[in-house]
């Protein structure tokens, strides 16, 4: 039995920097995967945060060089096409390739991702009625509130249980652990959204660092753009060992 940890980078991170740092940071969390995402400045043209999200898109050199650092690091690395060319280059990088929730019924997309050879997760609300798409064992879907943040009622704990992971856009763990203690499958992925707390920024960076990639003086900066879904890499560490704590009660249940 498995809990596929995913620390989902998404958009908290201030510069490529940054972002190569989380990779690290995940890996000394216990995470498993770390996730990035691909976009261009259409798939965002609607955000409130247009500006600061134009200064995350990847480029494939970028993409590149966090795939590197995550194979030095032996974390799994795993790529969020948002738009259709970014396809190959999330095909090309990443172990396995994630589907977000707005384009769970993106045929298109999920067709060429899976006819590149890669592996799936899909974001969904349920299970798929399609049963090609829902007994493929190359496609795995991951229960998603689409709410930022949800509320813990929104959750329908049966329907969550039945699928092959957990999407959590929660910025704590109550629900993530109903999940682990609940699940109908063994092996399973948990994707939370992270971000760096201050004490990590600190620990990083100089005064003139923060300068050069934030654009200003002092000791703080700006708020990571997912705050409201986020949890702390400490906070990550201490679920995933509360999660080794839960699994082995469950396979004791089990026997």
């Amino acid at each position: 039995m498995t809990v596929n940890m995913i620390a989902e980078c998404g958009v908290n991170f201030s510069s490529i920097e940054e972002a190569k740092s989380m990779i690290g940071l995940a890996k000394q969390a216990g995470a498993n995967f770390v996730k990035f995402q691909l976009f261009n400045e259409d798939t965002i043209k609607d955000s409130p945060h247009f500006e600061a999200l134009k200064a995350l898109i990847l480029t494939e050199e970028q993409v590149k060089e966090l795939q590197a650092i995550a194979q030095n690091r032996r974390i799994g690395f795993i790529l969020t096409p948002m738009y259709m060319d970014a396809v190959p280059v999330a095909a090309k990088y990443a172990d396995l390739v994630k589907i977000r929730f707005k384009d769970r019924e993106n045929l298109e997309m999920i067709d060429a991702v899976y006819n590149a050879g890669r592996e799936l997760l899909i974001s969904a609300a349920g299970r798929p009625l399609d049963p090609s798409l829902n007994y493929n064992p190359h496609m795995h879907w991951l229960y998603c509130i689409p709410s930022y943040p949800p509320q813990p009622e929104e959750m329908t704990l049966e329907i969550a249980a039945s699928m092959q992971g957990f999407s959590s856009h929660f910025p704590h763990f109550i629900c993530d652990m109903a999940y682990v203690l609940t699940r109908n499958w063994a092996d399973v992925y948990i994707e939370k959204h992270v971000m760096m707390d201050d004490i990590e920024i600190t620990e990083r960076e100089t005064i003139s660092e923060k300068h050069q990639i934030y654009g200003f003086t002092g000791q703080t900066r700006p708020d990571p753009i997912d705050k409201a879904v986020s949890v702390t890499f400490p906070a990550l560490a201490q679920f995933i060992k509360d999660v080794a704590v839960a699994e082995r009660i469950r396979r004791l249940r089990l026997l």
